[in-house]
């Protein structure tokens, strides 16, 4: 192949773009505010067609951060794409190792496919990123409790209980786990 000199300014430009894209993924660069707040609002209106073509743009733009497989895992999951889900999810998750939601989410992904021991490894990055992270913690103690490890399970839950006393499935749960331990005066305290 033999490659022509272009004194065209479309081809100008577009090689300029190219070679400023190419930068941003060999630098690591991050999505503007702009981009992001888009991909937000689109998510939540519910407008997952958008959502998911924005995000696609984003992972193709910066491949290597995170918050565009992150939102990308939960439109698929949203769409039931389980597979493309648990992609998405895992690149998010090592894209962002510092980001207790991306951690939590895989859990719930790995929670919600029963696998459980992974869910709890996911769970657990996601309270030691974010130590007030009650519903990581809550989800902890669920996972816990179907692997019959109570005194865990007890221990997340309560952990749950008191970053957020107000919360009705924390107290819920907490009850039914000590009403199953036949703990009834615990039960009753919630």
């Amino acid at each position: 192949m033999i490659a022509s000199k272009s004194n065209n300014k479309s081809d100008m430009s577009a090689n300029k773009a190219s070679s400023k894209a190419a930068a941003e993924i060999k630098s690591g660069a991050r999505p503007t505010h702009s981009e992001i707040n888009a991909l937000v609002a689109n998510f939540n209106h519910g407008r997952l067609v958008e959502s998911e073509k924005f995000a696609l743009k984003l992972t193709q733009k910066y491949p290597t951060d995170g918050f565009g497989w992150k939102v990308l895992g939960a439109v698929y999951q949203n769409q039931n794409l389980l597979e493309k889900a648990s992609v998405a999810l895992k690149n998010a998750a090592a894209y962002s190792p510092k980001d207790s939601e991306a951690q939590y989410n895989l859990g719930n992904y790995y929670y919600d496919q029963q696998l459980l021991n992974e869910a709890v490894d996911y769970y657990r990055k996601a309270t030691e990123l974010n130590s007030s992270f009650a519903q990581a913690y809550y989800n902890l103690g669920s996972v816990l409790k179907e692997l019959n490890l109570l005194p865990e399970a007890e221990a997340s839950y309560q952990h749950a209980f008191r970053i957020n006393p107000k919360n009705a499935e924390i107290h819920f749960n907490l009850a039914q786990m000590f009403y199953e331990q036949q703990r009834y005066e615990e039960a009753i305290k919630h």
